[in-house]
């Protein structure tokens, strides 16, 4: 694949990207930058898609349909054909940006490759910020886990958390769904990741792992260390 065919596969439908679509993100800087790009839009326009009505709005609506006349209901049904507009828009652009449980490993891989530095850091994490993250998804550690880095990120579903683990056999990105549910595991190869989806008590939870050996060395570890409220 070329860059203009992933371009092409981008624009066409972000989140459902294909195995080999994805694979080419992982060797190419430019598209790896415009996926990143991609997924940091997709947030900020969920997070808009959230925004309550300004106050107030509802009863300047009703004051507006007590207007005499012709005029009354020319305005009413100019205002009901503006607002079903902008509800068939959001509409729109909501399911747009739904997150089905098939596409939660590839917004995983998506992140990770978005965000490369994590899988090389070496701070200290501080274990009581580390269960504030995992709480969100109903998670407690157990003891000391091997963490690298962890850290809050926007989703285009939510907020979710990002959080290394260096194990025996590779670096694993653990990441925290928690506004995405899957009721079956899902499991996605690439050319340099393999990834196993699962549910957690809130949301779901993915494991992103450079080999299938790191992948049942996080499985285990996090079955030994990890409590579910």
């Amino acid at each position: 694949m070329n860059c203009m065919e992933f371009q092409r596969r981008l624009n066409a439908d972000p989140r459902r990207l294909s195995a080999l679509a994805l694979g080419h993100a992982e060797t190419c800087v430019d598209c790896a930058r415009r996926l990143a790009g991609q997924i940091k839009l997709d947030a900020r326009l969920d997070t808009g898609l959230q925004v309550p009505p300004p106050a107030g709005m509802e009863d300047r609506i009703l004051l507006a349909t007590r207007l005499d006349g012709q005029k009354r209901q020319r305005d009413y049904v100019w205002a009901a054909a503006l607002l079903a507009g902008v509800a068939l828009g959001l509409g729109v652009l909501a399911s747009s940006h739904d997150t089905r449980p098939v596409d939660l490993a590839d917004m995983s891989i998506a992140h990770v490759l978005s965000e490369p530095a994590h899988l090389h850091e070496t701070q200290r994490v501080d274990r009581a910020m580390l269960n504030h993250l995992l709480a969100r998804a109903g998670a407690q550690s157990r003891g000391a886990l091997p963490v690298t880095y962890a850290g809050a990120c926007p989703l285009p579903n939510g907020e979710g958390a990002h959080i290394v683990l260096n194990l025996q056999h590779g670096r694993v990105t653990l990441m925290l769904i928690p506004n995405g549910k899957t009721d079956t595991m899902l499991r996605r190869t690439t050319a340099r990741f393999v990834v196993e989806v699962h549910a957690a008590r809130h949301g779901s939870y993915s494991l992103v792992a450079p080999n299938e050996s790191a992948l049942i060395e996080a499985k285990a570890l996090l079955a030994r260390q990890l409590r579910w409220a």
